[in-house]
């Protein structure tokens, strides 16, 4: 009786074990490209990538635990390793969901700009023991995921001291990976827009590099966009973050019909929900809702 326990026991153990494998190779097999997915976290930002390497990035979590509705729906559910995670500055809209993240996934590296002694402590306190390090990062960095995949950051500068501000601190960078190319600007002001635009649009002519993705700064406010940062990266797609009925007014009109007349299509999380992008074939595929929208020929 004994034996036949045993049997049973290792019976369904390695059951089990199939199964689990035969889903995690399933989902490698169906996954052929890098997923970046643009969280629905209403008022603030939140994006998740999942690379086609299977490396976890984080970039922003919102202001609170509803980020974890976005990483429950698109990571795997036996991962909870967060390989890197990205805050594009201190303001809580961008970083209170760690606190939340943190209790069900560790962290890697954490990488953020300038804190301001202010907001130092109330950060390093929301994420505790769940990272590997902190390390800050500016415009000379260049953060490498694996061979095809990094992040070139454009700002802020490393000169930049005392500043008040949180959003003059927020980075712009550019994430590249195997052509799917995309600008992340957290809260950029139209100042730091206008400090870096010359040398993107120099660094994206040299590399020939076309940006598919723009996530539009500051949730589509009037205090975000330019002009000429748009004619500088002109891109295929901006996606807008911002919350139903928000107090501030986001998106901008004027932002909006600005996009539109450079051809730009818009997509906003407050009328999409989250929204996942990815390369199929040669076309950039955005998923909502569940319907699916093709750009581009790469």
């Amino acid at each position: 009786m004994s034996n036949f326990k045993n049997f049973l026991f290792i019976y369904v153990l390695l059951c089990i074990s199939g199964v689990i494998i035969a889903l995690y190779c399933g989902y490698s097999a169906a996954q052929r490209s890098t997923e970046i997915v643009f969280c629905d976290v209403g008022q603030g930002d939140g994006a998740y990538i999942r690379t086609q390497n299977h490396i976890d990035i984080l970039i922003d979590a919102g202001p609170d635990e509803k980020i974890l509705d976005c990483l429950h729906n698109n990571m795997p559910f036996f991962d909870n390793h967060i390989e890197f995670v990205f805050v594009s500055h201190l303001q809580k809209d961008h970083y209170g969901g760690l606190q939340y993240v943190g209790e069900q996934y560790t962290f890697g590296n954490i990488f953020v700009t300038q804190m301001l002694t202010e907001s130092k402590d109330l950060f390093e306190g929301i994420i505790k023991n769940k990272y590997r390090g902190i390390e800050t990062i500016n415009e000379k960095s260049l953060i490498s995921i694996d061979e095809k995949t990094f992040f070139k950051v454009f700002w802020p500068s490393e000169n930049l001291k005392n500043q008040p501000d949180p959003n003059m601190l927020s980075h712009i960078m550019l994430f590249e990976d195997n052509g799917l190319s995309v600008i992340f600007t957290g809260d950029a002001q139209p100042i730091t827009l206008s400090y870096v635009e010359d040398q993107l649009k120099s660094y994206l002519k040299e590399h020939s590099i076309r940006i598919e993705i723009l996530k539009v700064p500051h949730h589509g406010s009037l205090n975000g966009l330019t002009e000429n940062f748009l004619t500088s990266v002109s891109p295929e797609i901006g996606i807008i973050s911002s919350g139903k009925h928000n107090s501030y007014g986001h998106p901008s009109k004027r932002i909006l019909e600005m996009l539109n007349v450079h051809n730009v299509s818009v997509f906003n999380t407050v009328e999409t929900s989250s929204i996942k992008t990815y390369i199929k074939g040669r076309r950039l595929v955005v998923e909502f809702l569940g319907r699916s929208h093709l750009y581009g020929v790469f």
